[in-house]
């Protein structure tokens, strides 16, 4: 987990605020650690075990995009994002 260690410590983050997406068994060591642990609908059985959500979606068919929707869902700022995304459209515009 060395990697997974250094780019915690790089964008100083706790396990907690970490939300991480897998579908194998290499990715249950992160995902034990993780606070949000995700998992792609197409992922093995052992993964889906230890998950807090998994996707409608396989991976590889825009899972990562239901997998963020959800985060914002759960985290109730729906409305701010999407007020945020027009605000960047309309003066991407000018």
């Amino acid at each position: 987990l060395p990697a997974y260690e250094a780019l915690k410590e790089k964008y100083n983050l706790d396990d907690s605020e970490i939300a991480y997406i897998g579908d194998d068994l290499i990715d249950i060591p992160v995902m034990e650690k993780v606070g949000v642990p995700i998992a792609v609908a197409n992922a093995a059985p052992e993964v889906k075990a230890i998950i807090k959500y998994t996707t409608k979606i396989s991976g590889g068919y825009g899972a990562f995009r239901e997998a963020v929707a959800w985060i914002i869902e759960e985290k109730g700022e729906t409305d701010m994002v999407m007020q945020r995304m027009k605000e960047k459209v309309l003066n991407s515009q000018e």
